[in-house]
């Protein structure tokens, strides 16, 4: 009789155990789960802002590119000025004294971000832009450069 009892409580124990192996495991699926659907929720957030920084800097870009465009129209009366047919009244001094600060946000506020996107197609359509920036940046650099050893002096001598 004792030799059943010990029979019916390790059958019992051994269901005690599988139970509590199910029960874990069923915690963890869940718990695995949450933390899923927690990164996919963070990446749409992450998306998100990074959707509104890509539109910001597109307005950045549409104002970069207009003072680009009145910076050529400064060089072209100035080209005249100097070949004797243009006059100085034509002229925007402000784009003479200033730089056109190149300041795009995505790249600032998203760069370790992005690396952690897990949708490898966006991730280097991203990257790619970036690369990008980095080759308007040196540009934009070379005109500021333009502006301050040419444009500068030019127009300094010539209102003396």
């Amino acid at each position: 009789m004792s030799e059943k009892k010990t029979t019916k409580y390790l059958k019992y124990a051994i269901g005690e155990i599988v139970l509590v192996v199910i029960g874990i495991l069923i915690a963890i699926q869940i718990n695995e789960w949450n933390r899923e659907r927690k990164m996919k929720l963070d990446e749409l957030d992450s998306y998100q802002l990074i959707i509104t920084d890509l539109k910001r800097d597109s307005t950045l870009f549409q104002t970069y590119q207009d003072s680009y465009n009145r910076y050529l129209d400064t060089y072209f009366e100035l080209n005249n000025i100097n070949n004797g047919n243009g006059s100085f009244k034509n002229i925007m001094p402000d784009f003479i004294v200033s730089n056109i600060e190149f300041n795009p946000v995505t790249k600032n506020n998203h760069q370790a971000t992005i690396e952690k996107l897990r949708n490898s197609n966006i991730r280097d359509q991203i990257n790619a832009y970036f690369r990008r920036l980095n080759q308007v940046q040196q540009a934009n650099d070379e005109f500021n450069r333009l502006i301050e050893q040419v444009s500068r002096p030019f127009f300094l001598v010539e209102q003396d």
